[in-house]
């Protein structure tokens, strides 16, 4: 067998110790994402990362509610240069039906925040069902920051007595720092209301 020596191809038996096997140099070890759950995210390098460089992100190795893959680009105008490029959203859940007792005031509706994992810019959107008492009333749902009421998107409807309808927050693009616990809220005007299947979603853009 011939060996074309200035392609960068060596034969096996010509490896020194720690060298690279043929198998391993189309790949190249620069190009391999490094991989960081929410506990290791020091690790990875985000203030050292070269043109290009690809890194994965999750909160669990074993049972992940979001793997998101991150592109490094220099030539970003934003202050947030390693750019999304894969993944899907944090999905949030509640499947049972809260009540909305307490008129004007927001009710938290989240059996658990979402803590972001890094500054940056992301698409959140939440959709639910909810249900009016036997008042006719206007409903509130949305999206909040930390506490209730501190919200980033807010949908409103207002409904006949003992009716169903759906509200939205529709996608928006939202900056929001390392470590804000996301959830959902809402509350009616008047009499008892009841909302249920009610969803949150979390996608990056960039982050810093």
């Amino acid at each position: 067998m011939r060996l074309a020596a200035n392609r960068g191809i060596v034969p096996h038996h010509c490896h020194a110790a720690g060298a690279l096997t043929p198998l391993e140099l189309p790949l190249g070890r620069a190009q391999r994402p490094a991989f960081g759950a929410a506990s290791m995210l020091a690790q990875v390098p985000w203030s050292t990362p070269y043109e290009g460089m690809e890194v994965l992100i999750t909160d669990s190795y074993s049972a992940p509610s979001f793997t998101w893959k991150f592109r490094y680009n220099s030539q970003s105008s934003s202050a947030y240069k390693w750019e999304c490029i894969g993944g899907s959203p944090f999905i949030g859940f509640q499947g049972n039906t809260q009540t909305l007792s307490t008129t004007n005031t927001w009710t938290n509706l989240a059996p658990g925040l979402f803590s972001i994992p890094r500054n940056g810019d992301y698409i959140l959107r939440a959709t639910t069902t909810a249900l009016t008492g036997t008042t006719a009333t206007s409903l509130y749902y949305a999206i909040y920051a930390n506490t209730v009421g501190n919200n980033y998107i807010t949908a409103i409807t207002t409904q006949s007595a003992s009716w169903y309808t759906t509200l939205t927050c529709p996608g928006t693009k939202i900056t929001i720092g390392s470590g804000v616990g996301v959830g959902i809220c809402g509350y009616g005007l008047a009499g008892s209301q009841y909302i249920g299947g009610m969803t949150w979603e979390v996608m990056p853009v960039r982050i810093q």
